[in-house]
């Protein structure tokens, strides 16, 4: 389990900086999928609720579909 775990957690990041990039680069129009929404949501501060930084929750509520 803790192998797949890490392996899952790499996929996650991989999507996750995929999704960072876009924003850098504007390509953020058309349609924002889970992560883009979950991004906006945490980058305005709803992580500071949590002891978990926002790629963590964004990573762990991430539905395992790219």
């Amino acid at each position: 389990m803790k192998k797949t775990a890490k392996e899952l957690d790499i996929v996650l990041q991989g999507w996750l900086e995929e999704h960072k990039q876009k924003k850098v680069s504007d390509e953020e129009e058309g349609e924002q999928d889970f992560m883009d929404i979950m991004m906006s949501i945490l980058d305005g501060g709803a992580a500071k609720a949590s002891s978990f930084d926002a790629n963590t929750i964004n990573k762990a509520n991430c539905p395992f579909r790219h």
